[in-house]
């Protein structure tokens, strides 16, 4: 889902803002061992730039395009473990979650 959307240009270009949301209830599992991760139910929200530039008078007319998230997304996710046979798995997990889809986004 995507809104609001804010539209702007500039001399060289245009940026399109929109906040987004995406919600998928699809299950990943990981398994080492004794132990095993299920992480489903993962939804992500934040605001997203699209920048094209430079504008050219040309058949294809955008020389560039870039996306990135303007903040860091907040992102939620039910994780489904055994945590009684590793302490803290829950928060490592959750926090590579978050650290690896911001990195890739921002």
């Amino acid at each position: 889902r995507f809104g609001p959307v804010r539209v702007s240009r500039s001399d060289h270009g245009l940026e399109i803002n929109a906040g987004f949301s995406f919600e998928g209830n699809g299950m990943l599992e990981f398994s080492a061992g004794v132990a095993s991760v299920q992480v489903c139910n993962i939804t992500v929200q934040g605001s997203l730039r699209l920048g094209l530039q430079p504008l050219l008078e040309s058949l294809n007319p955008v020389g560039g395009v870039s996306v990135t998230c303007l903040e860091r997304p907040m992102i939620d996710l039910t994780i489904k473990t055994g945590t009684e046979l590793i302490p803290n798995l829950y928060n490592f997990v959750r926090d590579t979650v978050d650290d690896v889809i911001a990195d890739l986004t921002v």
